[in-house]
């Protein structure tokens, strides 16, 4: 009887083992790995454009490290101004992995421009200014001429760009103020356009004329307007001592 039992247990421990090695393996479950989308820049042919001029925003945009399939779409969003449709919110298809859209605004300040694809966004700022108010008032040095006589009355171009009248011109001699004689004023056109301004030196008194003289010029333009700006030439002019102003006008080129 024992004999007959053991011999059941072990033709049993046979069978499963059997069975064991015919089972299939459990197959992992595959890993899901989601795209990874990029904007890897966001550019502009011209960040600080006048206002009126139209400018084009491009994206660069990237999937799983190489450039986005062709078709992909790329939103735009502006704070203002306006897209090529006239709205602040534009819709473009890559080509290549860029995705480019025309931009314009019509008054002066900053615009916030947002390119987003899938849940990732760039942002870059444009500056659109006024080209009536905001170039920058620009002298050439050095001054023609720029050495004089004490005693003023001699011919002074100040050259440059962003001249704009009114127009003040100053001499600051150890901090003792003399205002030039404004002459005649050749307004930039537009204010990045070459200008001039031609002056009379002023007479200097109650300064130590037994040696020579360094001056710094302040120049101001659109005196009392949007466009008034001042800038300070420093060194710009040397009043010499013991050389007498000219018994004619002198004409310099």
């Amino acid at each position: 009887m024992k004999k007959l039992i053991y011999t059941i247990a072990l033709f049993g421990l046979v069978v499963m083992t059997a069975c064991s090695g015919d089972s299939p393996s459990s197959q992992p479950v595959p890993t899901v790995v989601p795209d990874e989308w990029a904007i890897s820049s966001l550019a502009v042919s011209d960040p600080t454009p006048d206002i009126g001029a139209t400018i084009l925003v491009d994206a660069h945009v990237q999937k799983n490290g190489v450039d986005a399939p062709n078709g992909t779409s790329v939103e735009f969003l502006a704070s203002g101004g306006q897209f090529v449709n006239g709205t602040t919110e534009a819709t473009v298809s890559t080509v290549s992995g860029h995705a480019a859209v025309q931009f314009v605004a019509e008054a002066s300040g900053n615009y916030l421009i947002q390119a987003r694809v899938r849940a990732v966004t760039r942002q870059v700022t444009v500056t659109y200014r006024d080209p009536d108010t905001d170039e920058e008032l620009v002298i050439d040095l050095p001054l023609v001429p720029n050495i004089g006589s004490f005693d003023g009355g001699e011919t002074v171009f100040l050259r440059g760009s962003g001249v704009r009248s009114p127009v003040e011109v100053t001499f600051d001699v150890q901090g003792v103020l003399f205002p030039a004689a404004i002459v005649e004023i050749l307004e930039s056109d537009p204010l990045s356009a070459p200008g001039q301004i031609e002056v009379t030196t002023p007479l200097i008194a109650g300064i130590d004329r037994t040696v020579d003289q360094v001056a710094d010029v302040i120049v101001k333009r659109g005196v009392g307007t949007a466009s008034e700006q001042m800038i300070t030439l420093h060194n710009a002019f040397t009043f010499l001592a013991g050389v007498e102003p000219p018994t004619a006008p002198v004409i310099y080129g």
